[in-house]
């Protein structure tokens, strides 16, 4: 069991790959193989499972497998580095959304997403 609090969770993120060139390479493959276990985990779950983290699970496996390998290999693959952040990310969100929240909150964010959209076509 891990720490939850929603003052823990941050209200923006900056994903810069060029922040990662200088980890070594041991590194760079278990922080790929753990963001790829998160998003195993998630697709494979009894409990949290729902059509939304099936969806960023699979990405997240489909970015982090195109990428986990050239960026070991090649450690200033910025291409590699950045599908490597976007998966690890992706598989967060899928393994971390509580049920009671992608059942109820999810809508609404779209909902906001689509309001937005809407607003700026008309300025």
């Amino acid at each position: 069991m891990g720490v939850v609090s929603a003052q823990l969770y941050a209200d923006f993120v900056l994903l810069d790959a060029e922040l990662t060139v200088g980890l070594p390479q041991v590194h760079t493959a278990a922080s790929g193989i753990d963001a790829m276990v998160h998003a195993i985990e998630a697709y494979t779950s009894k409990h949290k499972k729902n059509p939304l983290s099936d969806a960023l699970a699979r990405e997240a496996l489909r970015l982090l497998g195109s990428s986990l390998i050239a960026a070991c290999k090649e450690p200033t693959n910025r291409d590699a580095r950045e599908g490597m952040l976007l998966g690890a990310m992706l598989a967060g969100q899928a393994f971390s959304i509580p049920r009671w929240l992608r059942s109820m909150l999810w809508p609404i964010r779209w909902v906001d997403i689509i309001t937005l959209r809407m607003v700026f076509r008309t300025l």
